[in-house]
């Protein structure tokens, strides 16, 4: 019985370990093909100035300059003119690549919001910031801004 315990358990060893490099090669190959898709969408950006996106099952597009808020751990992205939630397929650095850095900022690695739906921020403590967004776009997540990049987004932010 113990014989047959060990085998088990090594079995298992081995399974997780050849889990574990399945999972590295793939992260690896998402990256890949992010950055890959990161050049096609610059490309294509050039020729037509809106994104890709899925609501629902149907795929539409959203014009670049029409979106409010880019949410990364769900890929979901709102626009400015109606309160329809797309999902994408786009890392948000790939997405910065595209976006005019004087209207969108990308917080905290998390989030890409647009200047006209902030209204303002708030230091909280350690400099770390809080940004207040507008009405319809209060139900979002606490937004932060770190301490090393609060200076950073003071400036965009006042540049107005």
């Amino acid at each position: 019985m113990l014989v047959d315990l060990n085998k088990i358990f090594l079995r298992m060893q081995i399974e997780m370990t050849a889990l574990k490099e399945m999972i590295v090669t793939y992260e690896a190959l998402q990256t890949k093909l992010e950055d890959e898709r990161g050049g096609d969408l610059s490309d294509a950006i050039k020729l037509a100035p809106c994104l890709g996106v899925k609501y629902g099952y149907e795929d539409n597009y959203v014009a670049l300059d029409g979106i409010a808020f880019i949410k990364s751990s769900a890929k979901k992205l709102l626009t400015l003119t109606s309160s329809k939630e797309y999902t994408h397929n786009y890392s948000l650095e790939t997405l910065m690549k595209v976006l005019d850095h004087d209207q969108y900022y990308l917080m905290y690695r998390r989030y890409i919001v647009h200047r006209s739906i902030i209204k303002g921020y708030r230091a909280l403590d350690n400099s770390i910031l809080t940004i207040e967004l507008k009405p319809s776009f209060e139900k979002q997540d606490d937004i932060l801004v770190s301490r090393y990049r609060a200076a950073d987004f003071k400036r965009w932010f006042d540049k107005k």
